[in-house]
């Protein structure tokens, strides 16, 4: 089984290979837990295309700092593996404000100045990466690989794909303190 290391090197290097293909939009959801007096973190996605549950995913991660840290994590896996599928427009959903409002933009901004100060600048650094440097060639232009964008969940109440991705997390941190 691959550690969570070798999993993250694995789809990145496929997210370099990937190529849109055609007009598909895919929509990941993402959700990240931390139990309170527990150091372990849990994270999971879930790729949606349409109607369809397509793929998901949820792990743990032992000595975590913060359940942000852990959305991040799951962030990270739901762009690779959407750009694996082939996706032109990635949508990510996520109830924390402060990761919607800097995945489209503040990571820019960090990355122009150095990620000096930037909590979880060692997750951000991979966002910015995969959401905002890869490229094609199309032709004589050169163009974004694919588009993401993040959006906020403003109730995450009556959300069937968030309501499962939260859950796969709080499971996986459960599942992670029984092996602990």
């Amino acid at each position: 089984m691959l550690n969570d290391q070798q999993r993250l090197e694995e789809a990145f290097h496929v997210c370099q290979e990937a190529s849109a293909s055609g007009d598909k939009e895919i929509h990941v959801w993402v959700a990240g837990s931390r139990r309170a007096g527990s150091k372990i973190g849990g994270w999971a996605y879930r790729l949606v295309i349409g109607e369809d549950i397509v793929h998901e995913d949820a792990g743990a991660i032992p000595n975590i700092t913060s359940a942000n840290r852990m959305v991040l994590v799951a962030v990270v896996y739901g762009i690779l593996m959407a750009a694996k599928r082939g996706a032109d427009s990635i949508v990510v959903h996520c109830a924390c404000e402060y990761i919607c409002r800097d995945g489209n933009g503040g990571c820019l901004r960090w990355q122009q100045d150095g990620w000096a100060g930037v909590t979880d600048s060692d997750l951000w650094r991979i966002v910015y990466a995969i959401a905002h440097e890869p490229y094609r060639k199309v032709g004589v232009k050169v163009e974004p690989r694919f588009k993401v964008r993040f959006e906020q969940i403003s109730s995450a109440r009556g959300n069937p794909h968030f309501s499962a991705a939260r859950s796969r997390s709080r499971i996986a941190v459960k599942s992670e303190r029984r092996r602990s």
